[in-house]
């Protein structure tokens, strides 16, 4: 029993104690004080490891929140006494050994077991299964092809598309804008002169695709930044209703004849194939005849629309007679039933301007092993043909691919002569010259 001064009193033995170290739980000093009295106690409130409680109960009692009360009370002694620590009817200072041997051995598990649970528990790199890839082709032709490679591989693909009115300029200039923190993997460009652009920008970064080893040199940059694949033509596209067949135009040059004036459009040459096709003319012709070809297409009263769709539109209403377009949007107005017809222009002269999509690596973008990946695919014949017998009507690169019989080789259209590294170089310049011209 207590002694007669500490029944009633607040004693510190009475009240509950600070938490115990969370090394071992020792008996506060005034306990150890009391146990000079020789007399027995006993921890009612007993720990886990005595309770026999599960191991989650011992994590519980050592990881308890900080400044939560473990309340001691004195007992009265028992009529016997262990030799071994731990058992009922111990000393104050036995009681105080068990605590000290108990936790010791227990201190390696529970620092193993909470160790473990931080190593679970930390942030982790989480596997990115996607590509981003800028794409500057015509959405509804390239959308299916993506969505192929999506199917096939399993990889998300994350595509952002250019708008009609700016093709390929207002992705060139937001790769060029995010150059030092890419947020792309890869560029599908639908014309090649900002990909060339890109390159000299240092946005783009070499990757030579297996499955380019089967394309032609000239349609490949010899460093490996960009490959070439399915290709389109400028064409001249007529109304039949306003041209007959035996009088349309079969050459660039007849848009300039009187025959025509103001019965022709062609798109803003600021902006997408048509900044192709007129700085291809300026590196051609070079620059006297080529501007002088503009100036008297400007003499003629040429419309110029914002892009190659509005070409096609106007021809197909017969607001314009003739217009400068791409294979694609010609196919689009004759699979629609249009009066309308094509011709190559210069296919006997100078040559078919051939505008090979483009597709190249970014340089630091976030997922460059999957940007190979669709890389790897946009160059197969299994890609070409989808493109092929789309209503794009594109002429594959690869001698291996199947295509429709109203898709003409490449061989057989006599493709303009150009470096397409040189109409690059050319591009800033001509667009200079040609905006006083055509009052742009």
């Amino acid at each position: 029993m207590l002694p007669k001064s500490l029944e009633k009193s607040e004693s510190p033995l009475t009240r509950p104690c600070e938490r115990f170290s969370s090394v071992h739980p020792s008996p506060p000093e005034a306990m150890k004080e009391f146990v000079g009295q020789r007399e027995r106690w006993s921890v009612l409130d007993r720990p886990p490891w005595k309770r026999g409680d599960s191991f989650q109960a011992l994590l519980n009692f050592f990881t308890r929140p900080l400044g939560e009360e473990v309340t001691v009370k004195i007992g009265s002694p028992r009529p016997q006494r262990g030799r071994r620590a731990g058992v009922k009817g111990a000393t104050a200072a036995e009681v105080h050994n068990l605590g000290r041997s108990k936790v010791s051995k227990l201190i390696p598990i529970v620092s193993f077991f909470l160790f473990s649970c931080l190593i679970a528990c930390a942030p982790s790199k989480k596997i990115n299964n996607s590509v981003v890839i800028y794409v500057s082709a015509d959405r509804p032709f390239s959308e299916p092809v993506l969505e192929a490679f999506q199917a096939k591989s399993g990889i998300e693909v994350k595509a952002v598309y250019d708008t009609e009115e700016t093709k390929s300029t207002g992705l060139a200039n937001r790769l060029v804008a995010e150059k030092n923190r890419a947020q792309a993997d890869a560029f599908w460009s639908g014309e090649c002169v900002r990909t060339l652009i890109l390159k000299k920008n240092g946005v783009l970064a070499p990757y030579r695709s297996p499955s380019a080893s089967t394309i032609a040199s000239t349609f490949k940059d010899a460093d490996g930044f960009w490959t070439g694949f399915s290709g389109r033509c400028r064409v001249i596209l007529y109304n039949t209703q306003k041209v007959k067949v035996n009088e349309a135009p079969q050459s660039v040059f007849d848009l300039i004849l009187p025959t025509w004036k103001g019965q022709v459009t062609v798109s803003d040459p600021r902006f997408g194939t048509m900044s192709f096709h007129s700085a291809a003319l300026f590196a051609v012709l070079g620059n006297e005849k080529a501007t002088q070809f503009f100036r008297d297409l400007a003499n003629n009263d040429v419309k110029v629309s914002p892009g190659n769709s509005d070409v096609r539109r106007l021809v197909e209403n017969g607001d314009a007679a003739i217009g400068l377009t791409d294979t694609d949007d010609a196919n689009t107005s004759l699979n629609s039933g249009k009066p309308v017809a094509i011709v190559y222009p210069d296919k006997k002269g100078m040559g078919v301007p051939f505008m090979p999509n483009m597709v190249s690596l970014i340089a630091g973008g976030p997922n460059p092993d999957n940007g190979k990946k669709l890389i790897d695919f946009l160059l197969s014949s299994e890609a070409e043909e989808m493109l092929a017998k789309s209503e794009a009507v594109q002429i594959p690169l690869q001698p291996s691919a199947r295509v429709p019989s109203n898709v003409p080789s490449i061989q057989s259209l006599n493709p303009l002569k150009v470096d397409y590294s040189n109409v690059a170089d050319r591009l800033e310049e001509t667009i200079r010259t040609l905006q006083p011209i055509l009052k742009l």
